[in-house]
């Protein structure tokens, strides 16, 4: 059934393909792209739209147009592509997204190891669960909370396909932007539950919550080896992360940066 859609789904890009072509040779690019926006269309093609991709490590995994940044930042740039993680590991993911960083740190830990991933959108989460259940990965836990100090609720500020990135849903008030209830828990008493012990790899990227997630979890930061944090300033500031994990005994290094987010690397000494 999978397969079927997305080859349907391929089918329908080469007819929009060439009606977009036409459309913009009779209207001009700005006009026909106005008018598409007045429809809705270019929304529903960014909830919907499927392709299907093969990783170079063999994961696969459904991805729709906007998502594919999320892809290559994990697979082709910054610390996610050359994270060391090891067959055994014990792996963490806070924002898991379509679960592209959640597979590929599944792939490399295999079945003696684990991985404990979070992700609170229900639209993504679905995704996620596709992505999860076509790569048959039994080692890996879904969370679906959001991540801070305290245990609670919150409102999870659903990006507008049209308008924004919708891999960016965040916590931070937002205007003009629907709300969904999401449940909130600290990550210290959800790795007790799963019976998490020492954590090799913890992968932050919550939009905008990195130090609520680290204000719930002085435990799990105690015994973690290596953490990888997207920041977004101004929401947060790179300076503050950076001077709370140096305080707890890591290393920090700036990976790369660039205008409203940063990636920070820590690790301990070996």
């Amino acid at each position: 059934m999978e397969s079927l859609k997305v080859a349907l789904f391929a089918a329908a890009q080469g007819v929009w393909t060439a009606l977009r072509a036409a459309g913009r040779a009779v209207l001009g690019r700005e006009r026909f792209d106005r008018l598409v926006g007045l429809t809705g269309l270019r929304g529903l093609k960014s909830r919907t739209w499927l392709t299907r991709r093969r990783m170079p490590d063999g994961t696969v995994l459904l991805v729709r147009p906007h998502d594919q940044c999320i892809v290559d930042e994990v697979y082709e740039r910054g610390a996610y592509s050359g994270a060391e993680i090891l067959p055994g590991q014990t792996v963490v993911d806070a924002g898991a997204h379509i679960g592209a960083f959640t597979l590929m740190a599944a792939r490399r830990v295999g079945p003696t190891g684990r991985v404990v991933c979070f992700e609170p959108s229900p639209r993504t989460r679905e995704l996620l669960d596709r992505n999860l259940a076509a790569n048959a990965v039994p080692w890996v836990s879904r969370r679906d909370c959001a991540l801070a100090g305290a245990e609670g609720r919150a409102e999870l500020f659903v990006a507008d396909d049209a308008a924004d990135n919708p891999a960016a849903d965040t916590l931070h008030a937002s205007a003009g932007r629907a709300a969904v209830p999401v449940r909130v828990r600290r990550l210290d008493d959800v790795l007790e539950e799963e019976g998490v012990g020492p954590v090799d790899h913890l992968k932050i990227d919550v939009e905008g919550a990195e130090l609520s997630v680290m204000d719930g979890a002085p435990e799990t930061l105690a015994r973690t080896r290596r953490v990888v944090l997207e920041v977004h300033p101004p929401r947060v500031d790179p300076a503050e992360v950076r001077r709370r994990l140096e305080a707890l005994g890591f290393s920090c290094r700036l990976v790369s940066e660039a205008p409203g987010s940063a990636i920070l690397e820590a690790s301990r000494p070996s």
